[in-house]
């Protein structure tokens, strides 16, 4: 109900807006595919779905912007997506759902300050961007410190193009946030409201995830989403050095008993572009639960702040090759990413490589490593495996700008390389 009227009153909020517009722009994209997916009998098992599945999924998102100078700006977005998964052997519909969902629906304001400078109000269902990485990032403590596509990446894993990194994390909430800039260009604190105006997140996520959302539960004490309010803010600095370019620190507490959380976060360059995040939390009650192996778990608030503590590092960098024989430009991309609880053991590793061999032709290559205790608070959600390596191999072809084709290959484990976890075809059109 709150949702339903919430809506509206945007809408409505923002009307005005509209009747001064200076400029209306649309955006968006389009995105269909299909995947064999092969599942070994403990994973089958545990998610009640067949051996052989075929999932075909169907995705559009639509993105509206409406500006009124350079002081106001609106931000409308939605989604719509169809996804089923079939039975192969038996061709049985195992599931088939429909989700849509209001993405985005925001206004920025840009007031006058001190000494000619502006803040920056932001208000509505909007994305919010704390802490640095692409894959994994321990200073999202509004969002979480992965992907919703890598919540459950010990069961299943699409693997990662370079055109789709971008779409790792586009997770929004409903939240009131101001931008104050205390010394300009150098200072700024960031005032930080998230509303429960829904019942949960509902997050706008890659299509990717898309395909996996009916089959994984990724809920967790340590996900960075609650249906509680929360208030909090950030504090940046920016010392305009190639070697450290960012710092920042920020907290968020739910006001209850899950109680308080803190991060720290820097990047940088040093030869390659580097990011380090670093997160914990505070409790004020202790927490149990039954963990996969059936162990009843009881945390006391130290153990809770011990286990929720956080660590995630990441290193990029973009090497241009220069062809001798034609002269033509190639592109090769580096990247690693990893998530450390270090007092748990839990680990995740991320690294992919691109490569351009022309504008039309690309591919990529990526690798994801877990080691997870299940009876720990970070990994209670997983299965009873320890250590997980994943790889999976993406030719992408673009024959014009906008239009990608996307082929995909998973192997399930690296001793096992003859088996195939996944064999996917997808086709994004963005404008």
């Amino acid at each position: 109900m709150v949702k339903k009227a919430v809506v509206p009153a945007v809408v409505f909020f923002l009307l005005p807006f509209f009747m001064t517009a200076q400029d209306v722009s649309f955006g968006g994209k389009f995105s269909f595919g299909t995947a064999y997916l092969h599942l070994g009998d403990s994973k089958s098992g545990s998610y009640g779905l067949p051996e052989n599945t075929l999932v075909s999924n169907a995705l559009v998102q639509l993105l509206m912007t409406v500006s009124a100078g350079d002081a106001v700006r609106a931000y409308f977005g939605g989604s719509v997506s169809d996804y089923a998964l079939t039975d192969i052997s038996g061709n049985d519909a195992v599931l088939q759902q429909q989700h849509a969902s209001l993405d985005k629906a925001y206004l920025k304001l840009r007031l006058p300050w001190f000494e000619g400078q502006r803040m920056r109000l932001s208000m509505g269902k909007m994305p919010i961007s704390w802490g640095y990485g692409t894959v994994f990032n321990a200073g999202d403590i509004v969002f979480g410190p992965e992907p919703e596509s890598f919540k459950n990446s010990g069961a299943f894993f699409s693997g990662v193009s370079e055109s789709s990194l971008s779409d790792l994390r586009t997770s929004t909430d409903w939240m009131v946030n101001v931008s104050v800039p205390l010394v300009e260009g150098a200072l700024v604190v960031e005032p930080l409201a998230v509303l429960p105006l829904e019942s949960g997140t509902d997050a706008a996520v890659s299509e990717e995830s898309e395909l996996y959302t009916s089959l994984t539960d990724s809920s967790s004490p340590l996900s960075g989403k609650t249906a509680c309010p929360r208030a909090g803010g950030r504090i940046m600095f920016t010392p305009w050095l190639e070697q450290l370019e960012t710092v920042e620190a920020g907290y968020l507490t739910d006001f209850t008993a899950a109680g308080q959380q803190f991060y720290a976060a820097a990047d940088g360059n040093l030869y390659a572009d580097y990011n380090l995040c670093a997160s914990f939390s505070l409790f004020r009650e202790g927490l149990s639960f039954t963990g996969a192996s059936g162990t009843v778990k009881k945390y006391t608030p130290v153990e809770q702040t011990a286990e929720s503590t956080e660590v995630s590092l990441g290193l990029s960098k973009l090497y241009t090759v220069i062809s001798s024989d034609t002269g033509q430009s190639h592109t090769l991309s580096l990247r690693a990413e990893t998530l450390v609880y270090p007092f748990s053991g839990n680990i995740k590793v991320f690294a992919s490589g691109g490569f351009t061999f022309t504008q039309v032709l690309s591919s990529s290559v990526t690798y994801l490593f877990t080691r997870t205790s299940p009876d720990s608070l970070a990994g209670q959600g997983s299965s009873a495996q320890e250590y997980i390596h994943l790889l999976a191999l993406n030719l992408e072809i673009t024959p014009l700008s906008p239009f990608t084709v996307n082929v995909t290959v998973v192997l399930p484990d690296m001793l096992h390389a003859g088996e195939i976890q996944e064999l996917s075809v997808s086709c994004t059109y963005r404008f």
